[in-house]
């Protein structure tokens, strides 16, 4: 077993997260693809492998035990290299994920992830969040999920307008964030709940439910 695979299986415990044998095979791939893009384009600046296994893969997967049953489409906002939404997946094989990213090179990436992985319920999304509040169609995801992104308090107000009663947001945040303050300013919830990542810090996920109508 290589060191990735080593840390994933013995640290899994310390993150209340039971990973398969073959969830660990996805991971590993998915890992291997992960250092050889990142080579050639900017996908992460975490580079040690024990850092990519915890604060990448695991820190993800943490999400998949806190999730509110009844969830069944998933948007992961500003995907980037594909951390939470792709995890999620290889976790929660029923899940539908769509990965929201503007960049056409990490949407390649993410699309090669895919591919090797043969993940049927994951769809990538090539255009900005505001195509999608354009559109309308925010209200079809049960869940948003974001972590480290960055938007501008009109966009989130939008977004929140747009938000299905009663759907959740999953935000990756440090303890003094300020996307986790305008949420906390624009959402009428109706449950809050803020999970203290494992091994982490000062590094939170807090899951909002909007208040139905």
């Amino acid at each position: 077993m290589t060191y990735f695979s080593t840390i994933i299986e013995n640290e899994a415990i310390n993150y209340d997260i039971y990973i398969t044998q073959s969830q660990i095979s996805s991971f590993k791939a998915y890992f291997d693809a992960l250092c050889h893009w990142n080579i050639r384009i900017n996908l992460t600046s975490i580079t040690k492998t024990n850092e990519i296994a915890r604060i990448h893969f695991l820190e993800s997967s943490y999400l998949a035990h806190a999730i509110p049953s009844g969830i069944k489409i998933c948007l992961d906002i500003g995907s980037g290299a594909g951390f939470p939404g792709l995890p999620l997946a290889v976790l929660l094989p029923n899940l539908r994920v769509h990965l929201l990213e503007s960049s056409s090179r990490k949407c390649a990436f993410l699309k090669e992830v895919i591919r090797l992985l043969d993940l049927k319920t994951v769809e990538v999304l090539n255009f900005r969040l505001e195509k999608l509040l354009k559109e309308g169609s925010l209200a079809q995801y049960d869940l948003l999920t974001m972590r480290a992104i960055s938007l501008p308090p009109k966009l989130i107000s939008r977004m929140v307008e747009q938000l299905h009663p009663e759907g959740w947001i999953a935000l990756f945040h440090a303890h003094a964030s300020e996307i986790h303050s305008q949420l906390k300013r624009n959402l009428h919830v109706v449950d809050r709940r803020c999970l203290k990542i494992p091994q982490a810090a000062g590094r939170f996920i807090t899951l909002f439910q909007r208040a139905g109508p």
